[in-house]
């Protein structure tokens, strides 16, 4: 069966991982990073799976919205959408910028919503579609001075 798959944050890290870990059950992994050069690397090392790199900044709405126009226009479904890629500003609260909390919250929510909202119909068409949100055990605790982070 032919089966895709997104993953955000997948040059390295946990994203990395996962995409190593599905290369042998999928036949097309779709592999979105916001470097090009640690894309390549990570894209070279996955054998056993097509890989369609996209670079995009996801901190960038309009990126994750050209993100989802890409595979909506490329594939007819989607099997699996793993929402990985995040970010750490590590600053107490009141001492981050304003264009500091707005990557926060895009990186680490819009972007989530957005690829799910945008992508849904393509899950739907899938067989026995997922989505996998990636988050941090910050979500669950309190980290003094970082509300945000653990927010997000």
């Amino acid at each position: 069966m032919k089966k895709t798959a997104l993953i955000t944050g997948a040059s390295r890290g946990i994203g990395f991982s996962i995409a190593k870990s599905l290369e042998s059950e999928f036949e097309t992994l779709i592999l979105v990073a916001k470097h090009q050069e640690t894309l390549d690397k990570a894209a070279s090392k996955i054998t056993k799976a097509k890989v369609v790199p996209i670079v995009a900044d996801l901190t960038n709405q309009s990126d994750v919205l050209n993100v989802t126009k890409k595979v909506i226009k490329d594939f007819s479904s989607l099997d699996l959408l793993v929402n990985n890629a995040g970010i750490y500003i590590g600053k107490d609260f009141e001492k981050m910028s304003i264009e500091e909390i707005n990557q926060m919250i895009n990186l680490n929510f819009m972007t989530y919503y957005l690829l799910t909202q945008k992508l849904l119909p393509l899950l739907k068409k899938g067989d026995n579609s997922q989505i996998i949100n990636i988050s941090s055990c910050a979500a669950h605790t309190t980290l003094f001075g970082e509300s945000l982070y653990s927010a997000t």
